[in-house]
């Protein structure tokens, strides 16, 4: 299956859609495969990708109230206890403000993490980009080096 980017945003004005932020247990993997696409991301198996999204803690969306368009997606993995990866943190890079969403997101991690699995300590492999976003998020780097930012 070949998925063509979107020339233009979904949305024909420039008045930002209403978003709802939430678990999801169902993610279809074509439709997250369009968000990869419009976040300028490459397509991924969609049976690895399903796979994948069978085997996470817990998968997080942002869709449009109207329409229900996947604008936002994140999936964390993890022990279920101590350890929680954020992964495939993907915004919708035609929305009106692509960090809020981001933000968003990552607040509701947060939030599902510290609700079912309160002693455990949240990991996240963003770009330098999203450093200053996740250190006011209260991420922090890891100090022996490696290249990711945790919450405790």
């Amino acid at each position: 299956m070949s998925i063509v980017p979107p020339k233009t945003s979904p949305f024909p004005t420039k008045r930002s859609p209403r978003i709802r932020i939430g678990l999801e247990t169902q993610v279809d993997p074509h439709e997250l495969n369009q968000l990869l696409t419009r976040a300028g991301q490459p397509v991924r198996d969609p049976i690895k990708l399903q796979r994948a999204l069978e085997h996470s803690l817990f998968c997080i969306t942002a869709r449009t109230i109207s329409g229900q368009v996947l604008m936002g997606f994140v999936r964390a993995t993890g022990d279920g206890v101590f350890n929680a990866a954020i992964l495939d943190w993907v915004v919708d890079s035609t929305t009106t403000n692509p960090e809020a969403l981001k933000r968003q997101l990552i607040e509701r991690v947060k939030q599902e993490t510290k609700r079912s699995m309160s002693q455990c300590a949240i990991s996240v492999f963003g770009s330098e980009a999203d450093y200053a976003m996740l250190k006011r998020a209260g991420f922090d780097e890891e100090p022996n080096g490696i290249k990711a930012m945790q919450l405790f």
